[in-house]
């Protein structure tokens, strides 16, 4: 099942739903490694009407166009080593060209024989790319069922966050970003919402989590 959250609904609903029977699971095992709330981060990703977008593609000698899905590349598991080695080259010829931004490429697993392709990329500052949040400024994460039967993880951030978070998704209307778990392109993907509307109050969530996976990121994200 594709992991797409659609934002517009979690200012309704993101504390309407039913909250699931807590389980007992242990996150190191649910994603094969260790993580901690630092290491979940949300990050932009570029468009496919972004020149950055298609001037990388270019460069990995790519014709998106067959199987570009408006904001990530479609690819075969396959040809995943060749189609990364070639879009860490691009991101590394494209940064000396374009000093004012880094780009990051990044899986996301949309089933057992499809992934796809990402650049993501964060706030710029000195020596440094910074994604849009970290999960150390969530205050409270907790599971809770939507009203078609699905799983997600809702959480509230801090106050300096909250007002971050509200004025990106301001500005980034119709953009999508991604969550992630873990560094640069060794992160894993939970989900690439498109941002439909302003969020305030420091509300988002996370969807398109198995109940395992809900819980297990809940534990980390509360776990300071």
């Amino acid at each position: 099942m594709k992991k797409v959250l659609t934002l517009l609904a979690v200012g309704v609903m993101l504390f309407a739903g039913c909250k699931p029977r807590v389980t007992d699971v242990d996150p190191d095992s649910v994603f094969g490694q260790h993580y901690t709330a630092w290491d979940f981060q949300v990050w932009s990703t570029l468009n496919d009407s972004d020149e950055a977008y298609a001037a990388l593609l270019s460069m990995m000698d790519i014709d998106s166009s067959v199987n570009d899905i408006g904001y990530g590349l479609q690819v075969s598991p396959a040809d995943t080593t060749e189609v990364m080695a070639k879009a860490l080259d691009a991101c590394r010829i494209y940064a000396d060209i374009d000093t004012s931004q880094c780009y990051i490429p990044v899986w996301q697993q949309i089933n057992d024989v499809k992934l796809v392709l990402l650049f993501a990329y964060g706030f710029n500052e000195p020596d440094t790319e910074m994604p849009i949040l970290f999960g150390s400024e969530v205050k409270n994460a907790r599971t809770y069922y939507d009203k078609a039967g699905g799983i997600e993880v809702a959480m509230a951030l801090n106050n300096e966050a909250a007002d971050q978070w509200a004025r990106f998704t301001a500005d980034n209307i119709g953009r999508n970003v991604i969550f992630m778990l873990g560094q640069d392109r060794e992160g894993r993907v939970l989900s690439s919402p498109r941002i439909m509307c302003e969020i305030t109050g420091g509300r988002c969530s996370v969807a398109g989590l198995t109940v395992d996976e809900a819980h297990a990121l809940v534990k980390i994200l509360n776990n300071k």
